[in-house]
């Protein structure tokens, strides 16, 4: 059984540090400093989870799970805390900063310079706020002013407005949306799309919009408008 108290060594195909401005920190994910946090972030809101391939979790066992078998287990993942610095809070563990969700490099292929933002999980409190845009913004100016990747794409159900309006806010480009890309759940039915063959109820699956931002697009503007989008005040 995995234990949140031992923490383990962050395994990514690039080298990794710590990411920020005078808003946000992104500090790598490591259970032992984080996981109690976070499952205490995201445990009072499943709803948080309802057009996510993963949780609600239910047991912290089941959040460590999680992030061992993708966080650690996949070099391709790169999971990290967001940690909100306008709330004046030094922390015991982790030090500046209050934990406000998580953010990942997920499909990260190092040979094709590209990768994915995903599991943006934001607490309810921190909503609506400069939290998302910030961290989304650190992230993409790191991937193209230093890890030099040419392609960055977001992911999500397109039915999960609020994610597809968040990457096209961030400068996103919609590329179209893949049908059937994912099987669901049944308990995730309601955010799918029903599947009967043969007379014979099948579980849902899951249209997903795609989107993305390139290193030219980067470099022509999209650099500054990230930058306008991280600074604004409402």
């Amino acid at each position: 059984m995995l234990d949140s108290k031992v923490p383990f060594d962050v395994n990514f195909v690039y080298d990794v540090k710590e990411l920020q401005n005078d808003r946000v920190r992104l500090v790598p994910f490591v259970p032992a400093t984080f996981a109690q946090s976070l499952f205490d972030l995201l445990k009072p809101h499943p709803e948080l989870f309802t057009y996510l391939p993963m949780g609600p979790f239910l047991t912290m066992d089941e959040l460590l799970e999680f992030l061992y078998n993708t966080g650690h287990k996949q070099p391709s993942w790169i999971i990290f805390a967001i940690l909100d610095r306008t709330k004046a809070v030094d922390h015991n563990r982790w030090g500046d900063g209050q934990l406000a969700g998580t953010i990942a490099l997920l499909n990260t292929e190092a040979h094709n310079f590209s990768t994915e933002v995903g599991f943006v999980m934001v607490g309810k409190e921190f909503q609506r706020t400069h939290v998302t845009s910030n961290a989304v913004g650190l992230l993409l100016q790191w991937c193209f002013s230093e890890l030099g990747l040419r392609r960055v794409q977001w992911q999500a159900n397109y039915r999960n407005e609020p994610s597809v309006q968040t990457a096209i806010k961030m400068g996103f480009k919609h590329e179209g949306t893949i049908r059937w890309q994912r099987v669901l759940p049944v308990e995730c039915a309601s955010v799918g799309e029903p599947v009967k063959r043969n007379g014979k109820d099948e579980v849902p699956g899951r249209h997903s919009a795609m989107l993305g931002m390139y290193w030219d697009q980067w470099e022509a503007g999209t650099s500054e408008t990230v930058a306008t989008r991280m600074a604004r005040t409402v």
